[in-house]
């Protein structure tokens, strides 16, 4: 590994900050527009109950397809709301596990593609429009992209880094994650892959400890659904699932770094009149950043080839598995599936689709004279239209906060004089 990958320089560690401040920032910014509405207030109450009984409820919220899901999104906010119930309060910690999760990008990132993939990755991943969305309110899907990140630099860290005693904690978040949402078991079948590609004799100790602790984490809820037979593992397709689309999920998987769909699907009748006026530089930045994407997959294929060919590494390409099937293997499943790809059910392949637009970025070199300040340029355009198009979103909610149609429905600050004081 080269000394750039390893060693951080002042300006690298400055403009890490930066993003992440930025990041930061993004999502507590009119934290009073943020979404308050029927799973908000039910996940709310759910852990304030577990939280002032002193137990972990072993089932959580109902979801569309008429079961339960497993407690673990509940787990999670119980801490929180032992210091306080008040919306405001979790919603802005669940913002600062966000920005926790683009940090963990960024390490990962460049572990396998250096500080400038890096660094772009975190901003993307910290200005793109569905990132930001899906870390500004109480919902179980909020929480997934930070948890793929810590539970892939575990990976990392046990696999490349030689340091075993990271294997159970990643194992544990892979087993939280496809209990806070089925959809995460994309990512946990590319988490598998790489672990089987990666394993050497001298992991098995550690390995046994991450199945012990992955199932000690299932626990609850399997003991729970085995004494009522097996009720919510036996779904039932919910109105939610009508209407389904051919290849609506590999569309979203592709695209949610971007604009396309956000004014639709959050506004629905209302997205006409709020992109009237916000131009047509979004649409650009957004073919640029799936354009970059594609780039970035293809780049990524050339030099996982190259790097087998050359070294028969198998731990090595079992992490170049990884990035892909952490993209893509949540949307084939749903493509395969009775289920309908909305935008939240790929929420777990954001922080893939960040490293791979940033490699397809700044992954190359381009034949001309300061080719890389060009690739600087246009990933740092990119970012400050997406800041300046939320921007113009959050302002549109704020000066339009009744809308008949669109899945933005309920804001926080609509519901404070009914709401108890936490």
């Amino acid at each position: 590994m080269s000394t750039e990958h390893t060693d951080a320089t002042r300006l690298e560690i400055g403009l890490v900050v930066a993003v992440l401040l930025l990041s930061l920032w993004l999502r507590v910014e009119r934290i009073d527009l943020m979404q308050f509405s029927g799973d908000q207030a039910q996940f709310l109450h759910l852990a304030a109950s577990a939280a002032a009984e002193g137990r972990l409820p072993a089932v959580g919220l109902r979801s569309s397809a008429t079961v339960h899901l497993p407690g673990v999104f509940v787990w999670l906010l119980i801490p929180l709301a032992t210091i306080s119930t008040h919306p405001i309060w979790i919603t802005v910690a669940i913002a600062l596990l966000n920005v926790a999760g683009i940090a963990a990008l960024y390490l990962l990132a460049r572990r396998c593609a250096g500080p400038a993939v890096a660094l772009c990755a975190a901003a993307l991943l910290g200005c793109g429009l569905y990132p930001l969305h899906y870390s500004r309110s109480i919902w179980n899907f909020n929480v997934i992209p930070p948890l793929t990140c810590l539970a892939a630099l575990g990976l990392w860290e046990a696999l490349r880094g030689g340091r075993g005693v990271w294997l159970p904690v990643s194992a544990a978040l892979v087993a939280a994650l496809v209990q806070i949402h089925p959809t995460a078991a994309g990512f946990a079948l590319a988490w598998g892959v790489a672990w089987l590609f990666g394993m050497r004799r001298g992991l098995v100790a550690a390995s046994a400890a991450g199945v012990v602790v992955a199932a000690l984490v299932a626990a609850p809820f399997l003991v729970h659904e085995a004494r009522h037979d097996w009720v919510d593992l036996k779904p039932v397709p919910g109105p939610g699932h009508a209407s389904r689309q051919g290849g609506e999920a590999v569309a979203y998987a592709l695209s949610e770094l971007t604009t396309r769909d956000y004014a639709r699907y959050f506004l629905g009748d209302d997205a006409a009149r709020f992109e009237a006026g916000t131009g047509s530089s979004a649409v650009v930045a957004g073919w640029i950043l799936i354009a970059a994407l594609l780039a970035g997959l293809g780049i990524h294929a050339r030099n996982a080839w190259r790097r087998w060919r050359t070294t028969r590494d198998r731990a090595a390409l079992g992490w170049d598995l990884l990035w892909p099937g952490w993209l893509l293997f949540t949307p084939l499943l749903l493509e395969l599936s009775p289920l309908r790809g909305y935008p939240h059910y790929l929420s777990c392949t954001l922080p893939a689709q960040a490293y791979f637009a940033a490699l397809g970025l700044l992954g190359w070199s381009l034949p001309v004279a300061r080719g890389r300040a060009l690739q600087i340029a246009v990933a740092t355009v990119v970012c400050v239209i997406h800041v300046a198009w939320f921007a113009a979103f959050i302002r549109f909610i704020d000066a339009n906060p009744h809308r008949a149609t669109g899945d933005f429905t309920r804001l926080w600050r609509d519901v404070v004089p009914r709401n108890p004081r936490g």
